[in-house]
């Protein structure tokens, strides 16, 4: 399984808020964001390869970024940078162009750092379903929701409460081909999912995580916030 972390935006409203680094290398902790999702997330045999797509405008901070990669035995050259795009979806779409990867597709959006996944049941769940969505209780207007019955999503809505099952940023494909022939210069991945549910594809959800286990760092005040708190 090929894991591909989105983090090409320009975070202008952290940039507003006085800072001059990327979001993903802010630290967290002991380590920065992105060293701490990747402590999380890439130490699993199911995933194959990582990849990470950035910003042009972050090239000064490229050789850090490389030896973050390096140091949770990653290819440093599995660093992509891209221009600027209108949201996760497109940059999805320009990363599959690039990479062509072979077997089923993990998006992770650099906002969110996740704790307790379950990447061999994802992997399972990628077997026999088209798309997997992690989800967590939440009751937060700025996250997309689906409605699921018997664990196949059924309906998923951007900022709208149909349910209390938030998306969390992490976001599955049985493999690119699936991924692109969904894709319609959409913004958000969830209007993927849109698509794909309204040609009957399969999408399900697997367990449904605790809001503490997903650390959304979306503003400078959630960065603020859950830092204030390690």
């Amino acid at each position: 399984m090929n894991l591909i972390l989105t983090a090409a935006g320009k975070y202008s409203r952290f940039r507003e808020a006085g800072y001059n680094i990327p979001k993903y290398l802010l630290p967290f902790g002991n380590r920065s964001i992105l060293s701490e999702i990747l402590h999380n997330l890439v130490h699993n045999p199911v995933v194959e390869k990582v990849y990470l797509i950035v910003n042009n405008s972050d090239e000064s901070f490229l050789g850090h970024t490389r030896k973050i990669m390096e140091a949770h035995g990653l290819d440093k050259n599995n660093i992509i940078m891209m221009s600027d795009t209108k949201g996760q979806a497109e940059t999805a779409y320009k990363a599959l162009k690039h990479i062509k990867p072979k077997g089923a597709v993990l998006f992770h959006n650099i906002d969110t750092i996740l704790y307790n996944r379950d990447l061999e049941a994802i992997a399972n769940a990628l077997k026999e379903c088209d798309g997997y969505i992690d989800v967590f209780r939440s009751q937060n207007h700025a996250y997309s929701y689906v409605v699921e019955k018997d664990k196949r999503v059924s309906m998923i809505s951007e900022k709208v409460l149909v349910s209390d099952l938030a998306t969390s940023g992490l976001y599955g494909f049985k493999d690119a081909e699936e991924f692109r022939f969904h894709e319609d210069g959409f913004t958000y991945i969830s209007e993927v999912y849109k698509d794909m549910i309204e040609h009957e594809r399969c999408v399900r959800i697997g367990k449904v995580h605790d809001e503490k286990d997903t650390i959304v760092l979306g503003t400078p005040e959630d960065y603020l916030k859950y830092s204030a708190s390690l």
